[in-house]
C-alpha cells in the first residue's frame, strides 16, 4: 500500500532529465502516491518551503547543485533533515556511495533502474520512516505521560507533607485541648461535689442535680471526642494481655448498676456452660465497647430486662467470643439501624451525647478484626452484638480473677509504695493517702524503689513516670521481670502522670493502673479499690472530698492548696518552707537544658515542674510551664528561650506572693 493511515504518502524526485521523471511520476503516480518533480537543487529546495515530502528520490550528478550538495543543504535545515534520501545513480564509484552515506543518504538506487527494485525501495524506506515516526510519537507522550506523573507524585508528596504536618498539629492540638478542657471540667465537677455536701434545700438540690448530670455528661461528650480523633488519626492503641472474662464483666455491670436504681428494670448476664473464664485481648476496649452497648440499652429500656450473653462460636476455622446484648426496649426503625454506627447519628427522639458511640464501637471492633451490628424491630426491643477473634490465655485461672484472690479482712492496715521525685509532690500524696487509710513508704527514684521492694512486701505502687536516671517504664520493667530481686513481681503498679494520652504505653510496660496528676482523692480511692478494699470514706471523719485545685488564672491560690492537703495547716507551713528552694533547684534544672539546646530535657523538666505547681495551686506558672513542655515537644529551642525569660518572671511573682502570705500568716 502506498499509504500511512490513510493518509497518501509524498515522493520529491529531483533528477535533471526529464525521461528519467516522467517514468518515476508515472509509476509512483499509479501506486498513489503524490509526487512532486523538480529538475534541479534549485527547485528542489523551492519546492520544500511549500511541502515536506515524506521521501525524496535524488540524482547525483546534476548541473549547478550536485545531489550531494543538495543532500547537505537538506540535512542542514531542521525541519527537513529527517527526510530519508536515496540517491540515484548511473556510476558504480564505490567513492561516491560513500560520500552519498556521509552527506545523510539512506540508501542508493542504479540506473538504470529496474521499476519493482526502485518500488521495493521506497516501500521499505517508507515504512521506516513510518515506524520512526511513530515512535517518535510513542516517545513523545511517554515523555508527556512522565512529566505528569511526576508532576502528581510531587503534588501527592507535597499533599502527604500536608497532611503529616495537619495530623501533627491536630495532635498536638487535641493534646493541649484535652490536658485544658480535662482540667478546668475535673475541677468543675470536683468543686460540685463539694458543693452537693453541704447542707442544701429542695430547690438547690433540684440544681445541683442538673449540674452533676450536666457536668458528667459533658465529660462524656469531650471522652468521646477525643477517643473519636484519635481513632482516625490511627494513634490508637491496643493492649493485649490475658484477662478474666467473668471478673471483667462482673466489673463492668457494677458500673452500670445506678443506672437500673429507680427502674423496673433486671440488668442479668450469661456465659455459655462450655465456655472458658481466661482470655487473651484488650479488656479495657472490650469493656469500653460494653459499657457503651449496655448504657444505651439501659437509657432507652424503661422495664423489662437487659441481658449480656456471651458464647464462643466457629467463624472460618477461626475461634471466635459473640457478646449479645438484649434488651426489651422501644426497638429500632429499619431506616434507622442503617445509621446507626455512621459517626455523629442519633435516633430522632434522642437529643443528647454526640453520636459518636457506636462509630467508636464499630471502629474499636473492627480494628480487633471483629464484627458488629444489631437485630431490633419496633416495639419488640433490640439485640446489638460485636464478635471478636479472641484465643484463650496462658495465665492460669487465679492469676486472672484479682476479686478471688484478695480475701482478706478491713483490719489489715494496706500499705503502697509511693515513688516520687519531686518533695512537694510527697507530701500532697502522701497526706491524701493516709487519709484514705493507707500506710506510705516514699522512695525518692527507681534505684531506691527497687530496694525497697527487695525488702518489703506492698498492696500496690504508686510510680510517677519522670523519675531522674530510671524512668517509671524502665522501673516498672524491671520490677516485672521474674529475674529481678523484688519480692512481689505481680504487684498493681499505678501511673502518675501529668500526660492524658499515655495510658497504652503505661500498660505496655507492665502498669495495672493509670491516674492523672494531680491527683484527686475520690479518684485515687475508687482505683486503689480495685485491688484491695478500703475504708468506706463516706463514714470517715473526711465525708467531704478534698477540694481540688481551682484551675483559675490566680498566681497562687492558698486556699486551694490548704484544702488540697486536708486543711492541714502544719502540713500546709511545713510545705510552703520548703518550696522557694526546691522551685530553685527545678527551674536551675531546665536552665541547664534550655542552655545545652536539649529540647527533649527541657520537656520533661517542664512537666515535673508543672505537676509540682498544680499540687500548689499556682496556676500562672504552672500553666508557663506547660507551654514549655509544649515547646520542648516541638523542639522549637526559640520558643524554649522566649518562655524561659517568662517562667522566670511568673516564679518570682509567685515567690513574692508566697513570702507575703507567709509573712501574714
Amino acid at each position: 500500500m502506498a499509504n500511512h493511515e490513510d493518509i497518501r504518502d509524498t515522493i520529491l524526485v529531483v533528477d535533471d532529465t526529464p525521461a528519467n521523471l516522467g517514468t518515476l511520476f508515472e509509476c509512483l503516480h499509479n501506486l498513489g502516491y503524490s509526487v512532486l518533480l523538480a529538475q534541479s537543487g534549485e527547485d528542489a529546495l523551492e519546492l520544500l518551503k511549500e511541502k515536506i515530502p515524506d521521501l525524496i528520490l535524488l540524482d547525483i550528478l546534476m548541473p549547478e547543485m550536485d545531489g550531494f550538495t543538495l543532500c547537505r543543504c537538506i540535512k542542514a535545515n531542521p525541519q527537513t533533515r529527517d527526510i530519508p534520501i536515496l540517491f540515484i545513480t548511473a556510476s558504480d564509484n564505490i567513492e561516491h556511495k560513500l560520500i552519498g552515506f556521509q552527506v545523510g543518504g539512506i540508501d542508493y538506487i542504479t540506473k538504470p533502474f529496474q521499476q519493482e527494485e526502485v518500488l521495493a525501495r521506497i516501500q521499505t524506506h517508507l515504512k521506516l520512516q513510518h515506524l520512526r515516526q511513530d515512535l517518535e510519537k510513542h516517545n513523545i507522550q511517554l515523555q508527556q505521560e512522565i512529566e505528569i506523573r511526576k508532576k502528581t507524585e510531587q503534588e501527592l508528596a507535597q499533599a502527604k507533607e500536608v497532611a503529616e504536618l495537619a495530623k501533627k498539629a491536630q495532635g498536638l492540638f487535641l493534646a493541649h485541648i484535652s490536658h485544658e478542657t480535662r482540667n478546668l471540667l475535673h475541677a468543675i465537677i470536683n468543686s460540685v461535689q463539694l458543693l452537693n455536701y453541704t447542707n442544701l434545700d429542695d430547690q438547690q438540690n433540684e440544681y445541683m442535680s442538673t449540674l452533676i448530670q450536666s457536668s458528667d455528661m459533658l465529660l462524656y461528650i469531650i471522652n468521646d471526642i477525643l477517643d473519636f480523633a484519635k481513632i482516625e488519626s490511627g494513634k490508637l492503641e491496643f493492649v493485649i494481655k490475658d484477662f478474666n472474662l467473668v471478673y471483667m464483666i462482673q466489673q463492668t455491670l457494677q458500673i452500670l448498676m445506678p443506672k437500673v436504681l429507680g427502674k423496673h428494670l433486671q440488668l442479668h448476664w450469661s456465659i455459655e456452660a462450655e465456655l472458658g473464664e481466661n482470655w487473651r485481648g484488650d479488656s479495657i476496649r472490650i469493656c469500653q465497647i460494653l459499657l457503651n452497648l449496655l448504657g444505651n440499652a439501659l437509657k432507652f429500656t424503661t422495664h423489662g430486662f437487659v441481658h449480656l450473653h456471651v458464647q464462643q462460636i466457629i467463624v472460618n476455622s477461626q475461634t471466635m467470643l459473640r457478646f449479645e446484648i438484649r434488651d426489651t426496649g422501644p426497638g429500632i426503625s429499619p431506616e434507622q439501624q442503617a445509621l446507626l454506627f455512621e459517626p455523629f447519628s442519633q435516633l430522632s427522639h434522642v437529643r443528647e451525647g454526640t453520636g459518636l458511640g457506636l462509630a467508636i464501637c464499630k471502629k474499636l471492633v473492627e480494628l480487633m478484626n471483629g464484627q458488629i451490628g444489631v437485630q431490633s424491630e419496633l416495639g419488640k426491643g433490640s439485640t446489638f452484638w460485636f464478635t471478636l477473634p479472641l484465643s484463650p490465655a496462658a495465665m492460669r485461672a487465679d492469676e486472672l480473677a484479682p476479686q478471688e484472690k484478695r480475701t482478706v479482712t478491713l483490719a489489715k492496715p494496706r500499705r503502697v509504695l509511693l515513688v516520687e521525685d519531686d518533695p512537694i509532690n510527697q507530701k500532697v500524696d502522701s497526706i491524701i493517702l493516709v487519709q484514705l487509710g493507707v500506710e506510705v513508704d516514699i522512695s525518692n527514684d527507681g534505684h531506691e524503689a527497687l530496694q525497697y521492694l527487695q525488702e518489703n512486701s506492698y498492696d500496690a505502687i504508686l510510680m510517677d513516670l519522670e523519675l531522674p536516671e530510671m524512668d517509671g517504664m524502665e522501673l516498672a520493667q524491671m520490677i516485672r521481670d521474674p529475674n529481678s530481686r523484688a519480692l512481689q513481681h505481680d504487684v498493681p503498679i499505678i501511673a502518675l502522670t501529668a500526660h492524658t494520652d499515655a495510658q497504652e504505653e503505661c500498660l505496655h510496660a507492665g502498669m495495672t493502673g493509670y491516674i492523672t496528676k494531680p491527683i484527686q482523692p475520690d479518684i485515687l480511692w475508687t482505683t486503689l479499690t480495685q485491688y484491695f478494699p478500703l475504708p468506706d470514706q463516706s463514714n470517715s471523719k473526711h465525708k467531704r472530698p478534698i477540694a481540688p485545685l481551682m484551675y483559675g488564672k490566680k498566681i497562687f491560690d492558698y486556699e486551694a492548696f490548704l484544702h488540697h492537703v486536708g486543711d492541714d495547716w502544719e502540713l500546709y507551713h511545713s510545705i510552703l518552707q520548703t518550696v522557694p528552694s526546691d522551685l530553685h533547684k527545678q527551674i536551675t534544672k531546665l536552665q541547664a537544658y534550655i542552655q545545652a539546646k536539649d529540647a527533649a530535657g527541657a520537656m520533661g523538666q517542664a512537666r515535673t515542674i508543672k505537676g509540682m505547681m498544680a499540687n500548689l495551686a499556682a496556676h500562672r506558672i504552672q500553666d508557663v510551664a506547660y507551654e514549655i513542655e509544649l515547646a520542648g515537644k516541638k523542639g522549637d529551642l526559640l520558643q524554649l528561650q522566649e518562655l524561659e525569660k517568662q517562667l522566670l518572671t511568673e516564679a518570682e511573682l509567685f515567690l513574692e506572693e508566697l513570702a507575703a502570705h507567709t509573712a501574714a500568716d
